[in-house]
């Protein structure tokens, strides 16, 4: 029996070639962690923060809402070390790719 696949793939795939995204993909779209689904909305915590932590996000949101700046960091960090680990993968699989 072969291991080859039966479909080939390219390499690359040139973003310019896929489909629009349209608003029906949007809503049938699924937010997942980890590969499980997590709802979209949002929850209510009670979290004690350093003060100087606070006065960091309201300084920068100028008089605005400053505990929407922490979530947003939140989540940078959080979905940020996904994909850097993900593209040190990627990367350190490349590399083992090429030729020396």
């Amino acid at each position: 029996m072969s291991k080859q696949p039966t479909s080939q793939t390219p390499d690359f795939v040139d973003p310019e070639d896929a489909p629009p995204v349209t608003q029906a993909d949007l809503d049938r779209a699924v937010f997942r962690v980890g590969l499980k689904p997590v709802a979209r909305e949002k929850v209510h915590v009670d979290v004690d923060l350093d003060a100087a932590i606070v006065q960091f996000f309201k300084n920068k949101a100028s008089g605005g809402n400053y505990r929407r700046l922490i979530n947003e960091a939140l989540t940078a960090y959080v979905f940020g070390h996904n994909v850097e680990n993900m593209l040190r993968r990627v990367i350190r699989e490349e590399m083992q790719r090429q030729p020396s």
